[in-house]
């Protein structure tokens, strides 16, 4: 009888803890890292829109791997290939006995979806070896979302899309200060005639004139030039 109780006690344990989990948007899983297998998963639902079996039987195919072919197939099956690298960190760091905790972009039922996730990850110690990773996966999504929209209020200019005047001297300073010894190039861009394009077609068209060229700057620079208005 008494150990029908502790049964019991540790089923409901597990069903509030399920619940727990769903209400949170939390998932929690355990990696065996001397078998390079994925023992457990709870709430997969929740950030993958998958099924904990299913989550298993595939990443659990890539066991067999070389470590570091291991830890870099494990990110990709995961993560969007940009935030990949994340996951290999924390395989590295969880190996060395570090706690780690980072935030990325996580795969989502659908192939081209992705979701922002906070994930903090812990070894389990065993004679001073770590045995296990322990990890919580956070949806952060909605959050990041909102802050990306208020950081684009604050730092964009709201009718070409371009950064703002505050944001562009924030992002100079930020590049002059670890690039002291390198050169920069600004160039300061005047739109001839663009008051008479005011004066005789309406505003209307000069809104329109300045749009376009905002565009088509955008379109010619690189990825990594500061372009602001």
């Amino acid at each position: 009888m008494q150990l029908q109780n502790i049964l019991d006690n540790l089923r409901n344990y597990k069903d509030r803890l399920s619940v727990a989990l769903k209400i949170a948007d939390i998932s929690i899983f355990e990696v065996d890292l001397q078998s390079q297998l994925y023992t457990y998963i709870d709430n997969s639902e929740g950030i993958f829109e998958k099924n904990a079996s299913d989550i298993l039987a595939e990443v659990n195919a890539f066991h067999s791997l070389p470590w570091d072919e291991y830890i870099k197939t494990v990110g990709e099956y995961f993560m969007h290939p940009e935030d990949a690298h994340f996951m290999e960190e924390a395989f590295c760091s969880i190996k060395n006995g570090s706690s780690i905790s980072f935030e990325a972009r996580f795969k989502d039922d659908e192939p081209d979806d992705h979701k922002w996730c906070r994930v903090d990850v812990a070894p389990v110690i065993e004679d001073g070896i770590p045995k296990k990773m322990i990890g919580i996966i956070s949806d952060i999504h909605h959050m990041k979302t909102r802050i990306t929209f208020l950081e684009n209020t604050v730092y964009t200019d709201h009718f070409t899309g371009l950064y703002s005047k505050k944001r562009f001297e924030e992002l100079c300073t930020s590049v002059l200060s670890r690039r002291k010894d390198s050169k920069c190039i600004m160039m300061v861009i005047d739109l001839d005639y663009f008051k008479s394009v005011n004066d005789i077609h309406g505003h209307m068209a000069g809104d329109e004139v300045l749009l376009s060229f905002s565009q088509h700057l955008s379109s010619v620079v690189r990825k990594k030039d500061i372009v602001a208005r």
